[in-house]
């Protein structure tokens, strides 16, 4: 089986080379006069570097960005033939590793102290929802080489500038759609009496592959009686028996863009419970998708979304029903009760109101959209009015 969809255009350099003017701006806005890039998904969002090794933890990379002058990349000489193939990047440094006395710090910290200086302050990735890709140890070392230099976070600039994706980005995280919600689609014809979650799983594995998508990260394949308790359980053996709720939530991904895309299925017909709360969940959604409009806060599309599940009480949980996606699976921004990022065009964000029901069951719906200049565009076809019923 072959996917019969067209795959986006390559990124070109200039591609690349706008998100780093960009970063440029915020980094003028923020008095920073370089970024010191270390974790995998924003050095590859910068550079353009593909590479699966990032899964070794013994060579780290960095990418420096100065408000000025030419962007350097330092990396292990291991690193330096997929840098000079993949990324955008001229300028390259490198050192001969494994070098664990000094794996690229003396280097860092010379190139640092080179970039032109105007405010005294480098941007690390210090805050929410970031992770240094060196050892800590590394990080204080190239912090008391560069003094005067000081860091400061840039985990928020990083944020805002990869919330807004451009066209190729868009196309990515479409595509990654269209393919998992195409085998959700077959998926009761996959479904063999005495399945168990680990086989659907393997089975829906399987086909995303063969439909089309480059990797599946994180498949959720989860069930219980009368409903799942937890959307991030691992897969067992047991085999599923009729009365069984199955939820099946799929990160399928495109040149490293993913979707985000869960699907609830009947292990024969759904109990009351379970279909009332699928209901009111299913409602929630289509509020907060009406919600979405150009320039409302993401704080009103919660709103719209509570207001659906305020009837239910503690069950109704919210504290957060959407978010940003990319390059991971949630990025900023959260639809939260009080969060105040404007929708703007670019913007790619979920709705996904969830709901606890019965003995401690979970209902999740999730939509991806992309705000236009005029309204939203879906990147995923909507869930089922109804939850589907296999092995009936």
């Amino acid at each position: 089986m072959k996917s019969a969809r067209q795959r986006p255009a390559a990124f070109t350099r200039p591609e690349f080379e706008a998100r780093m003017e960009r970063a440029r701006a915020m980094m003028t806005e923020a008095k920073l006069d370089a970024l010191l890039i270390t974790s995998e998904f924003n050095f590859n969002y910068l550079t353009g570097l593909v590479t699966p090794f990032w899964l070794s933890l013994t060579r780290p990379w960095f990418f420096i960005l100065p408000r000025t002058g030419d962007p350097v990349a330092i990396v292990s000489e291991h690193g330096a033939v997929v840098m000079r193939a993949t990324s955008a990047i001229d300028r390259i440094k490198t050192w001969p590793s494994p070098q664990p006395g000094d794996e690229g710090v003396s280097l860092v910290s010379s190139t640092l102290l080179e970039v032109k200086r105007e405010f005294g302050r480098i941007g690390a990735e210090l805050g929410p929802e970031c992770r240094l890709g060196l050892p800590f140890n590394d990080f204080l070392a190239i912090r008391d080489r560069i003094q005067p230099l000081t860091f400061v976070d840039c985990s928020k600039l990083m944020a805002r500038l990869r919330s807004v994706k451009s066209p190729g980005e868009v196309a990515r995280i479409k595509l990654a759609g269209d393919i998992v919600c195409d085998s959700l689609d077959v998926l009761p014809s996959l479904y063999e009496p005495g399945d168990s979650e680990r086989s659907i799983a393997r089975k829906l594995s399987l086909h995303l592959m063969q439909n089309g998508a480059d990797a599946v990260p994180y498949l959720i394949s989860t069930s219980g009686p009368g409903g799942y308790t937890s959307t991030i359980l691992p897969s067992t053996d047991q085999p599923m028996q009729k009365g069984d709720v199955l939820l099946l939530h799929v990160c399928g991904q495109i040149d490293g863009y993913f979707t985000d895309v869960p699907r609830i299925f009947g292990i024969g017909e759904p109990d009351k419970a379970t279909k009332h709360a699928y209901d009111l969940v299913w409602r929630s959604t289509e509020a907060g998708l009406q919600a979405m409009k150009p320039g409302v806060r993401t704080r009103d599309v919660w709103h719209a979304q509570y207001k659906v599940l305020s009837g239910e009480g503690p069950a109704a949980r919210g504290e957060r029903m959407g978010h940003g996606i990319g390059f991971q699976i949630t990025e900023a921004p959260s639809i939260t009760r009080n969060d105040e990022t404007e929708l703007t065009p670019g913007l790619v964000v979920s709705v996904e109101p969830n709901l606890t029901y019965g003995n401690g069951c979970d209902i999740t719906i999730e939509e991806i959209l992309v705000m236009t200049e005029t309204g939203k565009e879906a990147l995923n076809r909507r869930t089922p009015r109804e939850i589907t019923v296999i092995g009936a």
